[in-house]
């Protein structure tokens, strides 16, 4: 069996990747449960054979030894609160920025050089592009606080790829939505804000007109990460992830259809969200589809009434 350390593994998506790898391999999550992170021993408890350490990668006194005996390290620290960093920047330069640095510093001279290493960075790292679709090899204009340390944090990864023969994969996540995400607060997605509202009978609030999205549900992405875990990787690749490309608008009033039991509103994009709106552009996924083996992903209105499923044993 492999061995698998995943950092911020009590997440909305760590926990699924621990819950996956769980079922073939010995797995070790790290997580220190920061406020707004999505963290949650809610989202571990009932996954058998995990070793569990609470603490922040910082404060992880044997994070080299832990490192050495590991087959794959998985990096979903983080956390996705685009108008948070805007408040608070130090915070997110902490959580988006120096906590991969510091897992960096640390499996340069302790990981295995046959190991592999996976990062989980955002579509939103293009920022502001104004082409109609995004490869790999379009230029990243982050236009946000968050957007800026998601970038650094992914060539971080490339450079110590280069700099240390350390073997990473570098994957550009877009909206995710599904099990295990947040359901309170204000952080909680797009997707997960709007079957939130609906539950609530509260009205869904679509900021905009034609405005466009790329998402992704939560165990399709764990099966795309898995099966590039089986290929050989060797160096630094970034890949994009394989996704819907919908209407904001269509898609709040496909999940007022589901739910049936609110409307859907239209209004202005505040300033303040305007400013750091990305563009429309579509996600060019043909680098990784061209790599692993076919695979079938669940459809929109599955995927969105799972989701639908566990709002409502969440917030009854």
């Amino acid at each position: 069996m492999k061995n698998i350390l995943i950092l911020g593994g009590a997440g909305f998506i760590g926990s699924q990747l621990a819950k996956k790898f769980s079922k073939f391999s010995i797995v070790t999550i790290i997580d220190g449960l920061v406020d707004g992170t999505g963290g949650s021993v809610e989202n571990i408890y009932n996954i058998k054979g995990v070793i569990f350490i609470e603490k922040c990668i910082e404060n992880v006194s044997d994070l080299s030894n832990i490192v050495s005996k590991q087959d794959i390290v998985i990096d979903s620290m983080g956390w996705t609160s685009h108008l948070g960093a805007i408040d608070d920047p130090m915070l997110d330069l902490r959580l988006n920025l120096h906590s991969h640095l510091h897992l960096l510093d640390c499996l340069k001279d302790n990981l295995n050089k046959n190991s592999l290493v996976i990062n989980l960075g955002s579509t939103g790292q293009y920022g502001g592009n104004k082409f109609d679709c995004v490869d790999e090899s379009t230029q990243m204009l982050p236009i946000d606080i968050q957007g800026i340390n998601k970038v650094s944090a992914e060539n971080y990864f490339r450079v110590y790829s280069n700099l240390y023969g350390i073997n990473v994969v570098s994957f550009r996540v877009p909206n995710c939505y599904g099990e295990h995400q947040p359901y309170a607060g204000e952080d909680i997605g797009l997707i997960g804000g709007f079957v939130r509202s609906a539950l609530l009978n509260k009205k869904i609030e679509v900021y905009g007109h034609e405005r466009k999205r790329n998402i992704i549900y939560v165990k399709d992405l764990v099966d795309i990460i898995y099966n590039v875990t089986l290929l050989t990787n060797n160096s630094f690749q970034s890949y994009n992830i394989p996704c819907n490309h919908i209407g904001i608008q269509e898609t709040a009033k496909q999940i007022s259809c589901l739910i049936d039991q609110c409307t859907v509103s239209f209004k202005n994009i505040p300033e303040n969200i305007k400013k750091i709106d990305v563009n429309n552009y579509k996600v060019d996924f043909t680098k990784i589809d061209n790599k692993i083996p076919r695979y079938e992903m669940h459809n929109l209105e599955q995927s969105l009434n799972f989701t639908i499923q566990y709002f409502r044993d969440k917030i009854r």
